[in-house]
Protein backbone atom coordinates (compact mmCIF):
# COMPACT_ATOMS: atom_id res chain seq x y z
CA UNK A 1 0.00 0.00 0.00
CA UNK A 2 1.21 3.31 -0.73
CA UNK A 3 1.82 6.12 1.29
CA UNK A 4 -0.02 9.65 0.80
CA UNK A 5 2.19 12.68 1.53
CA UNK A 6 3.68 13.40 5.12
CA UNK A 7 7.12 12.31 5.82
CA UNK A 8 8.93 9.53 3.79
CA UNK A 9 8.88 5.94 5.34
CA UNK A 10 11.73 4.94 7.04
CA UNK A 11 12.83 1.38 5.78
CA UNK A 12 12.78 -1.17 8.10
CA UNK A 13 16.50 -2.11 8.37
CA UNK A 14 17.35 1.48 9.33
CA UNK A 15 14.25 1.29 12.19
CA UNK A 16 16.27 -1.98 13.19
CA UNK A 17 19.35 -0.12 13.59
CA UNK A 18 18.08 2.63 15.41
CA UNK A 19 16.55 0.39 18.00
CA UNK A 20 12.59 1.17 16.47
CA UNK A 21 12.60 4.29 18.61
CA UNK A 22 8.58 4.33 18.22
CA UNK A 23 8.23 0.59 18.79
CA UNK A 24 5.86 0.61 15.76
CA UNK A 25 5.25 -2.71 14.73
CA UNK A 26 8.18 -3.57 12.13
CA UNK A 27 7.79 -4.80 8.73
CA UNK A 28 9.48 -7.76 8.42
CA UNK A 29 7.91 -8.54 4.80
CA UNK A 30 9.45 -5.43 3.15
CA UNK A 31 11.46 -6.39 -0.17
CA UNK A 32 15.34 -6.56 -0.14
CA UNK A 33 17.14 -5.75 -3.43
CA UNK A 34 20.47 -7.69 -4.41
CA UNK A 35 23.12 -4.38 -3.76
CA UNK A 36 25.74 -3.93 -5.98
CA UNK A 37 29.07 -3.80 -6.37
CA UNK A 38 30.21 -1.89 -9.80
CA UNK A 39 28.02 -0.91 -12.66
CA UNK A 40 29.01 0.16 -16.06
CA UNK A 41 27.83 4.33 -17.14
CA UNK A 42 24.28 3.06 -18.79
CA UNK A 43 24.06 4.33 -22.44
CA UNK A 44 21.14 6.54 -21.56
CA UNK A 45 23.59 9.29 -20.18
CA UNK A 46 23.22 11.95 -21.78
CA UNK A 47 26.83 13.61 -22.40
CA UNK A 48 29.80 14.07 -20.61
CA UNK A 49 28.35 15.68 -17.37
CA UNK A 50 26.22 12.80 -16.74
CA UNK A 51 28.85 10.41 -17.31
CA UNK A 52 31.11 12.08 -14.89
CA UNK A 53 28.55 12.41 -12.52
CA UNK A 54 27.39 8.73 -12.16
CA UNK A 55 31.54 7.40 -12.13
CA UNK A 56 31.52 9.85 -8.92
CA UNK A 57 28.69 8.90 -6.97
CA UNK A 58 28.29 5.28 -7.69
CA UNK A 59 31.32 4.12 -6.38
CA UNK A 60 30.16 6.54 -3.03
CA UNK A 61 26.57 4.72 -3.02
CA UNK A 62 27.88 1.55 -3.80
CA UNK A 63 30.46 1.44 -0.34
CA UNK A 64 27.33 2.77 1.81
CA UNK A 65 25.52 -0.21 0.32
CA UNK A 66 22.95 2.36 -0.58
CA UNK A 67 22.57 1.72 -4.89
CA UNK A 68 20.97 -1.95 -5.41
CA UNK A 69 19.41 -2.90 -8.50
CA UNK A 70 16.07 -1.06 -8.60
CA UNK A 71 17.65 2.23 -7.71
CA UNK A 72 19.68 2.40 -10.92
CA UNK A 73 17.34 4.63 -12.73
CA UNK A 74 17.41 6.97 -9.73
CA UNK A 75 21.35 7.95 -9.68
CA UNK A 76 20.72 7.89 -14.01
CA UNK A 77 17.97 10.36 -13.98
CA UNK A 78 20.29 12.32 -11.15
CA UNK A 79 22.94 12.28 -13.83
CA UNK A 80 21.17 13.33 -16.64
CA UNK A 81 19.71 16.37 -14.76
CA UNK A 82 23.45 17.26 -13.74
CA UNK A 83 24.10 17.56 -17.38
CA UNK A 84 21.04 19.29 -18.58
CA UNK A 85 21.40 21.81 -16.16
CA UNK A 86 25.14 22.21 -17.17
CA UNK A 87 23.78 22.51 -21.12
CA UNK A 88 21.34 24.97 -19.64
CA UNK A 89 24.04 27.17 -18.14
CA UNK A 90 26.23 27.31 -21.40
CA UNK A 91 22.81 28.55 -23.45
CA UNK A 92 22.22 31.18 -20.48
CA UNK A 93 26.20 32.43 -20.61
CA UNK A 94 25.03 33.99 -24.09
CA UNK A 95 21.42 36.06 -22.57
CA UNK A 96 19.23 35.56 -20.10
CA UNK A 97 16.44 37.26 -22.31
CA UNK A 98 14.80 36.63 -25.92
CA UNK A 99 12.95 39.11 -27.93
CA UNK A 100 9.50 37.83 -28.85
CA UNK A 101 6.15 39.34 -30.30
CA UNK A 102 5.43 41.20 -27.26
CA UNK A 103 9.20 42.58 -26.45
CA UNK A 104 11.65 41.15 -24.14
CA UNK A 105 11.07 37.54 -21.90
CA UNK A 106 13.13 35.76 -19.94
CA UNK A 107 15.21 32.46 -21.67
CA UNK A 108 12.86 29.36 -22.08
CA UNK A 109 16.72 27.92 -20.81
CA UNK A 110 15.52 29.44 -17.17
CA UNK A 111 12.54 27.04 -16.68
CA UNK A 112 14.00 24.36 -17.67
CA UNK A 113 17.41 24.72 -15.74
CA UNK A 114 14.73 25.09 -12.62
CA UNK A 115 12.55 22.06 -13.67
CA UNK A 116 15.69 20.11 -13.42
CA UNK A 117 16.74 21.63 -10.05
CA UNK A 118 14.06 20.59 -8.72
CA UNK A 119 14.31 16.58 -10.10
CA UNK A 120 18.22 16.67 -8.79
CA UNK A 121 16.48 17.50 -5.61
CA UNK A 122 14.07 14.88 -6.21
CA UNK A 123 16.14 11.99 -6.96
CA UNK A 124 19.21 13.24 -5.07
CA UNK A 125 17.33 12.98 -2.23
CA UNK A 126 15.96 9.33 -2.75
CA UNK A 127 19.84 8.73 -3.30
CA UNK A 128 20.67 9.85 0.40
CA UNK A 129 22.62 13.02 -1.71
CA UNK A 130 21.59 15.87 0.60
CA UNK A 131 22.64 16.20 4.45
CA UNK A 132 18.97 15.85 5.73
CA UNK A 133 17.26 12.53 3.55
CA UNK A 134 21.36 11.33 4.70
CA UNK A 135 20.11 10.99 8.46
CA UNK A 136 17.41 9.07 7.52
CA UNK A 137 20.20 6.44 5.95
CA UNK A 138 22.51 5.96 8.33
CA UNK A 139 21.35 4.27 10.92
CA UNK A 140 23.39 4.76 14.55
CA UNK A 141 26.82 3.20 15.44
CA UNK A 142 27.02 -0.24 16.53
CA UNK A 143 30.56 0.10 18.11
CA UNK A 144 31.04 4.25 19.20
CA UNK A 145 34.03 5.42 19.72
CA UNK A 146 34.71 5.32 23.94
CA UNK A 147 37.37 7.68 23.56
CA UNK A 148 35.33 10.59 22.28
CA UNK A 149 33.13 12.77 24.43
CA UNK A 150 30.75 13.97 21.89
CA UNK A 151 30.16 10.37 20.67
CA UNK A 152 27.16 9.87 22.81
CA UNK A 153 25.34 12.79 21.05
Amino acid sequence: MARKGGQQAKPTALKKAQGNLGKRKLNEREPEYQTLTHIDPPSSLVGNIAIQAWEFYMPELINNKILTVVDIHNLEQFCNCMDYIQQMDEILKDSHFIVGKAGMKKHPAHTIRAENLRFLDKFGSLLGLDPSSRVGLIGKDKNPDKTNPFSKF
